[in-house]
């Protein structure tokens, strides 16, 4: 049976969670999530132009996808038959600037794609370290403090160095205080593990961790560089490296095994910092895009 597609500007509460149960059954099946905390963060947005495809078959949904208006997109595939329709109706959405994320080399998406007329154009690495081997201690520069993020005071400041620092990231650019506000409304949002580097009063740079209580493989909490940032004027005096380390001290503290975090392969200088400290390749996620379209 061929599935019913439906095309949402927004989605009503149900709908929401019935994602979301696709989302989990699909994680289990390929042993990641689907969507990125960028999608599900933005899943009951009433702001933003993305739109929302539904895919349903005998009355169950088995698939969705979110499509930004940028043509970037995700897919969530709880069956194969639902993989087709929807690359077509994503193009169409889309055209020639549909660029679609795989999440997780066992992902169903991963293997299919290739096959489909899509080339990788990026890969995203998901790297790991154990927290029970021991850390470096960190290296401050000169002057520089340590503190930890205040709900309602720090935001505007935080957005401001966020995207100095990721000023040229496809997606770490151009945060706005409302999506900062968006992911402190989160269950895992927890300012003791948001950290702030100050120069003479003034915020150059910042390690955002996260807790995900059961990613961490046989339902064991993992954490999480979430971002770190650092102000151009502080950039090439290792305020990255000691920011990492001190979050890592945090989230080792706090008593979980082992610590995650994303880079771009192409940041190459990112990468081997991270190796350097003890991480290592875990798995990735491609981001693909048509090598022909008719």
């Amino acid at each position: 049976m061929a599935p019913r597609l439906d095309l949402l500007d927004q989605l009503s509460a149900p709908q929401v969670e019935a994602v979301l149960a696709l989302r989990d059954t699909v994680a289990g099946r390929d042993g990641s999530s689907p969507l990125s905390d960028h999608v599900v963060v933005g899943l009951q947005d009433r702001i933003s132009a993305r739109q929302h495809v539904l895919a349903w078959v005998e009355d169950e949904l088995a698939g969705y996808a979110s499509v930004e208006p940028t043509g970037s997109a995700e897919l969530v595939a709880g069956s194969d038959v639902v993989i087709d329709p929807m690359l077509e109706e994503l193009s169409r959405l889309a055209g020639p600037e549909l660029s679609l994320w795989a999440r997780g080399e066992a992902s169903v998406l991963a293997s299919e794609l290739p096959g489909r007329g899509f080339e990788a154009t990026r890969v995203l690495l998901q790297m790991r370290r154990s927290l029970e081997l021991p850390l470096p201690d960190p290296v401050w520069p000169a002057e520089v403090v340590i503190r930890t993020f205040v709900v309602g005071r720090d935001e505007a400041a935080w957005v401001a160095v966020n995207n100095l620092a990721f000023a040229d990231h496809p997606d770490q650019s151009g945060w706005t205080v409302d999506d900062l506000v968006a992911r402190q409304r989160e269950t895992w949002f927890d300012p003791a593990g948001f950290f702030l580097a100050e120069r003479d009063g003034e915020l150059v740079g910042f390690h955002w961790t996260k807790i995900h209580p059961n990613r961490g493989g046989a339902d064991r909490p993992i954490g999480e560089v979430y971002v770190i940032g650092v102000a151009p004027v502080m950039q090439g005096h290792r305020l990255g490296a000691a920011l990492t380390v001190h979050g890592l001290a945090y989230l080792a503290g706090r008593g979980l095994p082992d610590v995650m975090l994303y880079v771009d392969e192409s940041n190459t200088g990112a990468v081997a910092l991270y190796e350097k400290i003890g991480f290592t390749r875990w798995d990735a996620d491609r981001c693909f895009k048509r090598s022909t379209f008719d």
